[in-house]
């Protein structure tokens, strides 16, 4: 008849530790996701608009105007943009 408590089967402390220690760290990186998710979720959409509007601050700026100057423009422009493709669906 097999022990249950086999040297086999059995974890070592370190390894429990281990894997208390990950299980705490999933559950407390949920709460975090949980609780600040929307702060995640608009640092990531900043993230990706950063990245996706970079070639187009990029061209501007090429032609003499400061970075900061550049990406302004590039905004009011997606914004009109945006707002005139809004006006257009929207009668």
């Amino acid at each position: 008849m097999s022990d249950i408590h086999s040297s086999s089967t059995a974890w070592p402390a370190r390894r429990v530790a281990l894997a208390t220690c990950a299980s705490a760290a999933v559950v407390g990186l949920a709460l975090l996701l949980y609780y600040f998710g929307n702060v995640f979720f608009l640092l990531l959409i900043g993230i990706m608009l950063a990245i996706a509007l970079g070639p187009a601050v990029a061209l501007v700026q090429s032609s003499g105007v400061s970075r900061a100057t550049a990406s302004v423009i590039v905004y009011l422009l997606l914004a009109g943009l945006l707002l005139t493709a809004a006006g257009v669906a929207v009668p």
